[in-house]
């Protein structure tokens, strides 16, 4: 991997966005999701709106966030409908959160659509709605959705690969974080702490509130980016910065990679079918998180091209076809947006498409933000599983033992064991 330069335009460019015509059954698919629209998490001094507009606190999620997953539960009712039972089971299908309200309460709104009640599950014949098990754990125990829980050997990694780095956007764009501290109030600004004034601007934008007018000021008449844009470019470059190789990409989303991968060879020889459990369903797993843990996964399967940022409730979609008996493919695609939602005092409305899910994917890639990828190495989008394993079986930092190794975490119990043989307790 190169680095970006500066003063590029940076997109998010993948690979094609078309799916393989290949042959097969889809029997398995493995979902993850960035929870819906939120709140900012803090307030810049000089923000004129201040906490008002977020009448559930910051970092909740919205009204708005709520009906985007609910129409993404939607849109994943027609997909796979013919791979889901009409009815929920906890045989077919498991559902895992990390431990924060707006991502629980994503996975529920997506939920209500997915799976409404059948005719045996409707215990209030006034309520369209049954509850749905969603699982967790506590955060500093999350590996798995979690992607910056401590790591010493990521830390350096990302010291030495990164601090010259950091140093240059920070001598580079000094004249406009001085601009950015005296208008909105922020004692410390620079190019890593740039999201404490993104995201409280960029959360306005997405609720129609009109930007303070330094922020639309041009700040640059060679591009002719406004302060705002300026102040996403830099946003962009710092959240890759976090992932942008293939260490700092295996140490953060290696393990979440190694989960799938396990899963997928596991369906594949049959292991979920008879003994079908919560933990193993026979016919999804989805999980809900964060753009971080999106990003993280995408770099480990080593599938970015360009620096890019995770809109709200975009979703991986990872499908395991099988075809001729004991051969299965994989395909990969990330749906990177959602139909429009409009809100107005609470209550949020959006006009949906009457086209099936497959339509909307195959004739309109672009206005569906469907995109497939090719694994690098891999024949075309829907890969040979045993292919698609061997060549990221190397890029998992997974179980648990091989990530604490990998990070440099020493078992407590041993360092305990190594202490007493020592004579230091």
């Amino acid at each position: 991997m190169g680095f970006w330069h500066p003063s590029a335009f940076l997109t998010i460019a993948f690979a094609s966005s078309g799916s393989d015509s290949s042959s097969g059954k889809l029997v398995f698919a493995h979902l993850l999701f960035r929870h819906g629209d939120r709140a900012p998490g803090q307030i810049y001094p000089n923000d004129p709106y201040g906490e008002k507009p977020w009448p559930q606190g910051l970092q909740e999620l919205t009204n708005k966030g709520m009906m985007q997953h609910y129409l993404l539960g939607k849109y994943l009712r027609k997909r796979y409908s013919k791979l889901l039972g009409k009815e929920y089971s906890h045989k077919e299908i498991y559902i895992r959160s990390s431990d924060k309200n707006r991502a629980l309460q994503s996975a529920a709104s997506d939920l209500a659509s997915l799976f409404p009640p059948g005719k045996n599950q409707k215990w209030n014949p006034k309520l369209d709605w049954q509850p749905m098990p969603i699982h967790s754990v506590p955060t500093d125990d999350d590996n798995l959705l979690v992607v910056d829980n401590p790591c010493p050997k990521y830390d350096q990694v990302f010291l030495n690969q990164t601090k010259a780095i950091i140093e240059s956007y920070n001598k580079q764009y000094q004249v406009f974080f001085d601009y950015v501290k005296n208008n909105s109030g922020l004692k410390e600004l620079d190019f890593w702490s740039i999201g404490n004034i993104y995201d409280p601007l960029y959360c306005e934008t997405q609720h129609g509130l009109k930007l303070p007018k330094w922020v639309e000021i041009v700040v640059n008449k060679t591009t002719g980016q406004t302060a705002y844009e300026l102040i996403v470019y830099l946003k962009r470059i710092a959240k890759n910065l976090k992932y942008y190789s293939d260490e700092k990409a295996i140490l953060t989303g290696g393990y979440l990679l190694g989960d799938i991968l396990t899963r997928l060879q596991k369906i594949a020889t049959g292991g979920n079918s008879t003994k079908a459990s919560d933990e193993d369903p026979s016919k999804m797993v989805m999980y809900s998180a964060h753009d971080d843990t999106i990003m993280a996964l995408l770099y480990a399967m080593n599938v970015v091209e360009h620096p890019f940022l995770v809109p709200y409730a975009a979703t991986v979609l990872i499908d395991l076809y099988q075809a001729n008996g004991n051969q299965f493919f994989v395909e990969v695609t990330y749906k990177n947006n959602t139909p429009p939602v409009e809100c107005k005092g609470g209550k949020c409305k959006s006009e949906e498409s009457s086209e099936s899910s497959e339509e909307v994917d195959n004739k309109h890639p672009e206005s569906s933000g469907m995109i497939y990828f090719t694994i690098p190495g891999c024949p075309g989008t829907r890969c040979p599983l045993e292919t698609f394993v061997g060549l990221l079986s190397n890029r998992t930092s997974y179980p648990k033992a091989k990530r604490d190794a990998d990070c440099g975490i020493k078992d407590l119990h041993s360092q305990l064991r190594q202490s007493v043989i020592k004579g230091r307790l």
